[in-house]
């Protein structure tokens, strides 16, 4: 897998508004590639 910090904008677009959408179901592994998400989309000063 790609490191996120090689994501284009709109693949972690894309990604950040998927994982919304399957929040209640996503498992701790999961969850943790969503805050990983969110984490790299605020270090680029957001979206």
């Amino acid at each position: 897998m790609i490191s996120k910090n090689e994501w284009k904008e709109d693949e972690l677009a894309y990604f950040h508004h998927s994982f919304q959408q399957i929040m209640p179901y996503l498992n701790v592994e999961g969850q943790t590639i969503y805050k990983e998400v969110v984490k790299e989309i605020e270090s680029r000063g957001g979206l």
